[in-house]
């Protein structure tokens, strides 16, 4: 029988990714305010949050390695150090270049945190639990942004911007507090052994593993593209800048309840492929769907639905890459998984802004297609036996 004191544990979990997430978006919506405290441009305040991707690609395989050899609560303290202190640190900074020294430091923690939800998850619950537990530990992600976008433009006109950086810092240091008491390894997964890097290496190249990561890299980088581009894309279709950020903020919260109805359905019917394939296939739909709506309610409803069936891929993917390999290697699995999500979302970005001399809605269209694509390669992966749960 599982442990009641496995939702604890998830909780202290959730709460790291949460963080993550605040530390990353911090400067995103209150740009002008940071140019001005700092005199520096547009482009200059953009490597604030830039730098979180960049740093992911180069430790995402490294970090997979060491969850999978020291286990995950070694892991998310080290991760959750790095944000809390470094993202505290941020408040003192007295010029842009010390500024974006600790937010690359703070940058490092991410990794740390995203790389562990799985071994977390396989090591704590049930097989029959698996999908909305790990659909609860993504929906971190999502929160983390909403909360960092809508409450750090209130905390800094209210208080200033320091003041601000001191409150998201002292957070982030009770939330490490937080997870050192509560974010325990189960019974079970204490013992550590060493893991050879030849076997490390050939979990990369494990079928569901790759399909999963070439998902990761379509599907994680359409999202972080289209909500890069939001307002402009809006706009096009009617919105003026008031309503475009909060119109497009519904795919969010659309995800939101997608990440955990979604999983939880796939556990109870014990597959992941079909929930998969149906999900991308509903979403390339919703993103054509978007290109013939214009005006408020349409595009609410159509924003929430796409993210309801979008974002749910998520953890149905990380949890398929996870039940592919052995158990020692689920950490890698998952590192290869958002490898692939970072360098997408980075490929996406330009990609988008390249093509939309044709019109925004020629980016709606690629990501249509690519989510088609997306479909097509989710048919391809293999249900084994460790996959297939008992409802």
């Amino acid at each position: 029988m599982a442990s009641k004191y496995r939702w604890v544990v998830l909780f202290a979990y959730f709460l790291t990714g949460v963080l993550s997430q605040i530390v990353w978006i911090t400067f995103s919506p209150i740009l002008p305010i940071v140019e001005s405290f700092y005199g520096v441009g547009e482009s200059e305040v953009g490597l604030l949050s830039a730098v979180f991707p960049i740093t992911f690609i180069f430790l995402a395989l490294p970090v997979g390695y060491l969850v999978d050899s020291k286990g995950f609560r070694s892991a998310v303290l080290i991760g959750t150090s790095f944000l809390s202190v470094f993202g505290f640190l941020r408040a003192f900074a007295t010029t842009f270049l010390v500024l974006l020294l600790f937010q690359i430091l703070a940058s490092i923690g991410q990794p740390f945190i995203f790389n562990s939800i799985s071994k977390l998850v396989k090591g704590w619950f049930p097989p029959n639990e698996v999908g909305v537990a790990t659909g609860i530990g993504t929906l971190s992600i999502y929160l983390g942004i909403i909360i960092g976008l809508g409450i750090t433009p209130f905390l800094t006109l209210s208080f200033g911007l320091n003041a601000m950086l001191i409150v998201y810092g002292i957070l982030g240091l009770v939330i490490l507090a937080i997870f050192y008491l509560f974010g325990k390894e189960a019974d079970h997964e204490v013992e550590r052994e060493y893991l050879p890097v030849g076997e490390f290496l050939s979990t990369l190249k494990n079928r569901n593993v790759i399909l999963v990561s070439a998902l990761s890299f379509l599907g994680v980088g359409i999202f972080t593209a289209y909500t890069t581009w939001v307002e402009p894309i809006l706009e096009a279709h009617g919105l003026g800048v008031e309503l475009a950020g909060a119109i497009g903020g519904l795919i969010i919260v659309g995800g939101i309840f997608g990440s955990v109805i979604i999983p939880g359905l796939s556990d109870k019917f014990g597959i992941r492929r079909p929930f998969m394939v149906v999900c991308l296939l509903l979403a390339a739909v919703l993103f054509y769907t978007h290109t013939l709506l214009y005006g408020t309610y349409g595009l609410a409803a159509n924003l929430f639905i796409l993210g309801f069936f979008f974002m749910a891929v998520l953890p149905l993917g990380l949890d398929v890459a996870a039940s592919s390999v052995e158990k020692k290697y689920i950490g890698t699995s998952n590192a290869a998984v958002w490898l692939f999500s970072q360098i997408g979302s980075l490929i996406l970005i330009f990609a988008f802004i390249a093509i939309s001399e044709m019109g925004w809605d020629s980016t709606l269209l690629l990501s249509a297609g690519l989510l088609f694509l997306a479909a097509v390669l989710a048919v391809l992966i293999v249900e084994s036996p460790r996959l297939i749960l008992s409802p």
